[in-house]
């Protein structure tokens, strides 16, 4: 017979499974059929702008292609069979070998993926490709302003989500001038709208206007207000403009790889805009591994660890980004959290199609909504494990 934690999970589960069909991202949804070929159910199908957009990703595998997106072109590019399809975000013109289509919409991202429109399926593949096929039974998924789901919490009561950079501090700037800074907090709103309006969690937000806030502050809030877990979001910058992906990270006195030292280091850099800062006399080297060293609870860091894992899995379930993997970094942000404490990078605001794709307010949705199941999945284990150490 199952156990009350175990059944209670199960149904929440079902619960959010079956609201899901209605939020960001669509199940089921259409039937793609190929003359003199098989039909295949396409399960990303959304409805925008009074227009039908199919998950061009999906689509194209449907199709016998193997997919791949070029950061540095900005392309989503198919291979197979000798054959080849490029498309570009905003751009109508569709390449497929030496042929070109024109579409009236250009792909565009949507649910958080790059998208085409019907006309893509029913005019386009006969000319470009020599592929009959059409669309039955579409049923499109509008996306969601906020979706709702069943939600029962069983351990968590407070939260802090803490929106990265702010004020005079913008973090990274795309090329077009996207800002790192209302990347985060546009994420961070969302993700608490999310909590509050499905769970009896308490959220508290470091900050939730463009305003600075020093790197200890920001842990400061979550103790202070006794929290169970510190999230910081936060978006990615690279010098290499191509660069793509997601990664999460909890703390530790030794990073990962050179990647991370470098990274938590140019977090860490923020302490330059602050005044009194308690890490002032902490650069590099071998006095901050002393302090971290002796900051750094190993129990609180295998529990971030384990929150880190959770939520990392979830972002890269949905948006369909490079997986950077769960890293450990001595990032401030997360220096004298009394509980499990991680810094997520949602993606590269560097990177100009990443970025305008994160600044859109239907992906920021999609990355809440990720970050409200991350939230959903740890509670259950932290239940679980709990009611495993009962005698």
């Amino acid at each position: 017979m199952p156990s009350p934690v175990r059944s209670r999970s199960i149904a929440r589960v079902a619960c959010v499974c079956v609201v899901l069909f209605a939020a960001t991202a669509a199940y089921a949804d259409a039937t793609l059929v190929v003359i003199g070929g098989e039909s295949t159910t396409l399960r990303r199908v959304y409805e925008q702008d009074g227009e039908i957009w199919i998950g061009a990703r999906e689509l194209l595998e449907a199709l016998g292609f193997q997919v791949t997106w070029n950061a540095s072109s900005e392309k989503l590019i198919g291979h197979g069979n000798d054959r080849s399809v490029l498309l570009t975000p905003g751009i109508e013109h569709v390449v497929a070998g030496a042929k070109t289509r024109r579409l009236a919409h250009a792909p565009r991202f949507v649910g958080g993926e790059l998208c085409v429109p019907v006309e893509f399926v029913e005019r386009a593949l006969p000319q470009i490709l020599g592929t009959q096929a059409h669309l039955e039974a579409v049923h499109p998924s509008p996306i969601a302003v906020a979706p709702t789901f069943a939600a029962t919490v069983s351990v968590l009561k407070k939260i802090v989500v803490d929106a990265g950079h702010g004020g005079h501090d913008a973090g990274a700037t795309s090329p077009e001038g996207i800002k790192e800074k209302d990347i985060n907090l546009g994420v961070a709103l969302k993700r608490r709208e999310l909590l509050e309006r499905n769970t009896q969690i308490d959220v508290v937000l470091t900050r939730d206007g463009d305003y600075f806030i020093p790197l200890a502050g920001r842990t400061q809030i979550g103790n202070r207000s006794e929290a169970d877990l510190f999230l910081s979001i936060h978006s990615n910058g690279s010098v290499n403009r191509a660069a793509t992906g997601l990664e999460t990270y909890f703390l530790a006195y030794e990073a990962t790889d050179r990647q991370a030292a470098r990274l938590a280091a140019e977090e860490n850099r923020v302490v330059s805009l602050e005044e009194n800062s308690p890490f002032a006399a902490f650069t590099e080297g071998d006095d901050l591994a002393a302090m971290l060293r002796d900051m750094v609870n190993a129990d609180n860091m295998r529990a971030s660890e384990h929150l880190a894992a959770a939520v990392q899995r979830r972002i890269v379930e949905y948006m369909h980004l490079p997986n950077r993997g769960v890293k450990q970094a001595p990032f401030f942000v997360l220096v004298g959290s009394k509980n499990p404490a991680i810094l997520v990078e949602v993606g590269f605001a560097s990177n100009p199609v990443e970025a305008r794709r994160l600044a859109e307010e239907q992906t920021q949705w999609v990355l809440a909504e990720a970050l409200f199941q991350a939230i959903m999945y740890y509670d259950e284990t932290l239940a679980e494990s709990r009611a495993g150490e009962r005698p």
